[in-house]
């Protein structure tokens, strides 16, 4: 059997994963998106915790 589809050596890594690009219409920045989000949520705890705090 042959692939479908043959892995391009020259493409970004980013484009290998075929399995990610069909869950995940391809971004042109893949990478800081989950992490910004990371450091939003991170925020938003912290945030939330200091409200907690009594005063």
């Amino acid at each position: 059997m042959q692939p479908a589809k043959p892995l391009n050596p020259h493409a970004p890594i980013r484009e290998i994963p075929i399995f990610h690009s069909q869950l995940h219409p391809p971004t042109p920045t893949p990478l800081p998106a989950p992490i910004h989000t990371h450091f939003l949520v991170a925020s938003k705890h912290r945030e939330s915790n200091i409200d907690r705090l009594p005063r």
